[in-house]
Formats: structure tokens, sequence, C-alpha cells
């Protein structure tokens, strides 16, 4: 009879190791991961040297991210923010610490192009955005997109508010308005309607697919809610006599191997561990175990 294979799910004792690092001291320990990888990605991981990316790569304090034309990435953080690159985009990402109080610190830096930051204003959570002499703080829930280039910045905000610190002072951007920085005095023009881009609708489109298919709070540090809406989407959970709940990827024969698409990478606080290339394949091998059950 031919066997099938699931993925169980190991939760209550990953939980107890996770809710026990912040009691040490600040780390930089954090569950951060490259999401969506289309076209020509490539990684930086803090070595001086690019290689191709795969998706659900983690991303770790010092990384660089570039984009090629026609090319398209997206960042997940373990509070349900997104950050979404744009074609001919580089980025880095200079801190990302966990506080022992059990907040997030996450610092992001737009070297240039443009992106998309889709910010769920989770409690116990700081994200900061620096594009050349300008930052964004972020402390409520915002939906916005940043472009950088030669002649300056440009923030738009669909969703929520930001207060952009610049040399020439604060600026306060709200819904449905953008604000453009020039390179060489720093002052800014607001307007008050937002210019289309040719990604817009594909940053909509990823967004509504987190909202539909997380099928649990981001208010909360937990593995329960990290990475269940590609679980959602790409396969169905069960449950099954003497293992408990089960998760089972779509369109899968007998002799598929979970291991035959990815590659090894180092985490902080966690060594190597497999990559998946699968867009599901966070999940499945960070907080469970593969098991073959009769077909």
């Amino acid at each position: 009879m031919p066997r099938k294979l699931y993925s169980r799910f190991a939760f209550p004792v990953l939980l107890y190791v996770l809710a026990a690092l912040p009691a040490f001291s600040d780390s930089h320990i954090r569950i951060v991961r490259l999401s969506y990888v289309e076209g020509e990605v490539q990684i930086d991981r803090n070595t001086g040297k690019y290689e191709k990316a795969i998706v659900n790569l983690p991303i770790t304090e010092g990384v660089r991210l570039r984009t090629g034309g026609d090319a398209r990435a997206e960042v997940e953080f373990e509070d349900g923010s997104t950050l979404r690159l744009a074609s001919d985009t580089t980025l880095q990402f200079p801190h990302l610490s966990l506080q022992t109080s059990g907040t997030k610190v996450s610092s992001v830096a737009l070297v240039s192009g443009t992106i998309y930051l889709d910010y769920p204003g989770a409690k116990n959570n700081e994200m900061s955005l620096e594009v050349g002499r300008e930052k964004l703080a972020l402390v409520r829930a915002a939906h916005l997109r940043v472009q950088a280039g030669d002649k300056g910045t440009t923030v738009a905000v669909f969703k929520g508010e930001v207060r952009v610190q610049a040399p020439s002072g604060e600026v306060e951007v709200k819904k449905n308005q953008s604000a453009d920085f020039d390179g060489f005095d720093d002052k800014a023009q607001i307007s008050r309607n937002i210019d289309e881009m040719p990604l817009d609708s594909w940053d909509k489109q990823q967004s509504q697919y987190h909202q539909r298919y997380a099928t649990n709070s981001y208010d909360n540090y937990s593995p329960y809610a990290y990475g269940t809406s590609d679980l959602a989407y790409y396969g169905s959970f069960f449950s099954a006599p003497g293992y408990g709940m089960m998760w089972q990827p779509y369109f899968i024969g007998a002799g598929w191997d979970p291991f035959m698409n990815g590659a090894w990478a180092y985490s902080p606080g966690f060594g190597f561990g497999w990559v998946s290339a699968y867009p599901w394949g966070w999940t499945p091998f960070h907080y469970g175990a593969w098991v073959f059950l009769p077909g």
C-alpha cells in the first residue's frame, strides 16, 4: 500500500524554547525570512559577496538584498509585517534584535529603488526605515510605498500615517498623501494624492493574500501564527488518530521527497538548517517533523 508524507507539528515544545529566549539578554535571534522570490534576486549574507537567493532563506542582521530588472521579492517578519522589493532595488538590514523585554527592534535601509511596507503596528515592536538622509519611524499600523532615487526620496502612504525625520525637520505624511524630499535641501512637498506605479497591484495582491490565509493573530510572538498563511494556501490540515494535527501539501505523489528542493543555511541562535525552496516550506521544516502514513 502506498504511503503519504505528512508534516506533524510539535508546537508546545518550540513555544517553550522561544518564550525562554528573552529572559537571558538582548539577542539577534529573530525569525525573519525571504518569503517570496520572483526573477533575479540576490542576497549578501554579510559576507561581502552576492549569491542567488531562494525563498525561505533567513534574513539576519547585516544582510543585503537586491533585485534585478523585472524581479521582485518579499520579506516577512514575526509580527506579520511584510516588506516588498520592486525591481532594481537594493535593501539592507542594519539592525535586527530581540530585547530582554520581548520588544523586537528592526532597522531597514533602502539604498536604491522602491519598496512597499505593510506594518500591522503590533505591540512590543519597533521598526524604522532609513532612506538617504530621511528616517521613518513606524509606531502605528501603516501601509506605504517608499522610493529612493538620484533626485531624492518619495514616501506615499496608502493607510495610516508616518512621521519622517529629515534634516529640515519632522514631517507627518497621512493616508492618501505623498511627500517628496529633495535630495539637496531635504524640504518636503506634500501632495494630497498618490501617483500609481506598475507594482502597486502586486503589492495589494500580496497584502490580501496574507490577510485572507493567515489563520492566527500576529499580535503575539508565537510559532502558531508565522507562516500559516502559506500552509492554508498550499495544503490542508487534518487530525490523524495516534498522531494529532497533521498537514499535507497539495499535489504531491507517493515518491515525493520533501528535501529534494532547497539548501542548507546558517541562522544565528539556531545553527545550520534546511531551507526549503517550496513556497510553503518555512513552517514544516522549523516547527515539526515529516512522517509517513499509509495511503
